[in-house]
């Protein structure tokens, strides 16, 4: 069952925002396709709790008022999310994550709600712990919203339901914004709790309750962000692997270069390791500057090239004597298939250590469809043009489909030529920058990735100012023999 829903909701790779009136008409119908789930389950919740069929005049018209309502409610989300959140709809995944735990949270609520006869417990800070690091502190508090308004309804309408779920959903949605690691979670926890309780408080004050009952009243609220908090431990991870997504928890972890594969990238190919330390430098910076994930993009950096385990000696990087380089004895066709396999040998590593998927399709994507040129211009001249085909000497792709893939691909490129400059002054930097990206544009590498001209051109000076912060120029200490003269 758990393989079928894996199945069933597995990302899709990123494609451009906005490429023609087609595809933008298709992703806004899978959006209303998701409003139309989100109605119908709701519609089934409301019909269950006022059983219409018992009495039509004492609970149709509460029936047919909150469905509505709901719907109306139901329509302005999606509107907001096709007007301002067109990066969280592209994705099948992000879709169907926000519709199963906006669903979930509401049969669950529902049912403490049923249970209990109070709303102390309800599971509304669910909605912040789990979606905010995966979609985001907007789109999670359009699900708080949408849930406490419904759960409120439910209550015949309640407005202290309403407020009670809007106030512990946005302080979860805003604590666990400001986590990186799974253990903050339980302090956001805290957090919740204690809003929660002097919400509870406050509200028993406007209605002229007795303080002491009130007081312990509250210490209901204050365990409640607590306890779901708790809960969140087990769901985070079910919900990576299920949709393929990737919290910062996640990648923090992997970020550390005591990663086994990092370990084992660092002693068999040395050289591709300091390579794809710098590249993160590149990459991060950059992803920084145009809003894209820099923790992503720096983590990706440092697995990108792990395919050159495979065989690393053939990697220039990795080889000990400049003289004594082993392509100068093979065939250019044979050395353009080592070189293009080290981005399938990269993706088969990567799933062998277990790696997160945004991660290995990034390491799938990081060459696009690239042309080893060198290779191919070599291959000419010894078999003759007329014998060798371009595309034998291109990487498979596909092309980047994120800003992380793309900023990637020009920060490997950027780094790699890089270190033939003999005379890096800030004039030579610039002008290699400026070739590679377009030279990448020209090729039609960038075609697919959401990328402005604006942010390709905040790219360009990250790239520059970080390798004059790299090359810069160091004072020449005087050894001791020129000393001693």
């Amino acid at each position: 069952m758990l393989r079928k829903i894996k199945i069933l909701f597995r990302r899709r790779r990123a494609q451009p925002i906005v490429k023609g009136k087609t595809g933008q008409k298709a992703k806004v119908d899978k959006s209303w396709l998701v409003g139309v789930c989100f109605y119908l389950f709701y519609l089934i919740l409301l019909f269950l709790e006022f059983s219409p069929w018992i009495g039509w005049a004492e609970r149709g018209e509460k029936f047919v008022g909150a469905a509505i309502l709901s719907g109306i409610m139901i329509f302005l989300l999606l509107g907001y999310l096709n007007r301002y959140k067109k990066d969280v709809i592209s994705y099948g995944s992000h879709l169907g994550l926000f519709l199963l735990v906006n669903i979930f949270v509401t049969y669950l609520s529902w049912g403490i709600w049923r249970v209990s006869g109070s709303y102390y417990f309800l599971p509304i800070p669910l909605l912040g712990f789990l979606l905010t690091p995966f979609l985001g502190v907007g789109v999670s508090f359009l699900g708080v919203i949408l849930v406490s308004f419904v759960i409120s309804l439910l209550g015949l309408p309640s407005w202290d339901i309403l407020v009670y779920g809007v106030v512990g959903g946005t302080v979860a949605t805003l604590a666990v914004s400001y986590t990186h690691r799974r253990m903050e979670i339980l302090k956001a926890g805290l957090v919740v709790g204690i809003f929660s309780y002097f919400t509870i408080l406050m509200q028993g004050f406007l209605r002229g309750g007795e303080w002491r009952e009130l007081m312990n009243l509250s210490f209901l609220g204050l365990s409640n962000g607590v306890i779901w908090s708790l809960f969140t431990f087990g769901m985070l991870p079910l919900l990576e692997h299920i949709f393929g997504l990737v919290t910062d928890a996640r990648l923090l972890e992997l970020s550390d270069i005591n990663h086994p594969l990092l370990q084992k990238l660092r002693k068999e190919a040395p050289g591709t390791f300091q390579s794809s330390l710098m590249t993160a430098v590149l990459t991060e910076a950059a992803a920084e500057a145009v809003g894209a994930n820099p923790l992503l993009a720096r983590v990706a950096a440092y697995y990108h090239d792990v395919g050159k385990l495979k065989n690393p000696q053939y990697f220039t990087e990795n080889q000990k004597l400049k003289n004594n380089n082993i392509h100068n004895r093979i065939n250019p066709s044979l050395s353009a298939l080592v070189l293009l396999n080290h981005v399938k040998e990269g993706v088969n590593l990567a799933k062998k250590h277990h790696l997160p998927r945004v991660v290995i399709d990034i390491i799938r994507q990081h060459h696009g469809t690239t042309l080893a040129s060198f290779f191919y211009d070599k291959a000419k001249k010894s078999a003759g043009e007329e014998k060798v085909r371009e595309e034998d000497f291109r990487y498979p792709g596909p092309l980047p489909a994120s800003k992380e893939a793309a900023i990637l691909m020009l920060a490997d490129a950027v780094e790699a030529a890089s270190r033939t400059l003999e005379d890096p002054s800030p004039s030579r930097i610039r002008n290699l920058v400026e070739r590679i990206i377009n030279e990448k544009m020209e090729d039609h590498q960038l075609d697919k990735a959401p990328l402005s001209l604006k942010d390709i051109h905040a790219i360009k000076e990250n790239f520059i100012k970080s390798l004059q912060g790299i090359f810069h120029t160091r004072v020449e200490y005087p050894s001791k023999e020129a000393e001693k003269k």
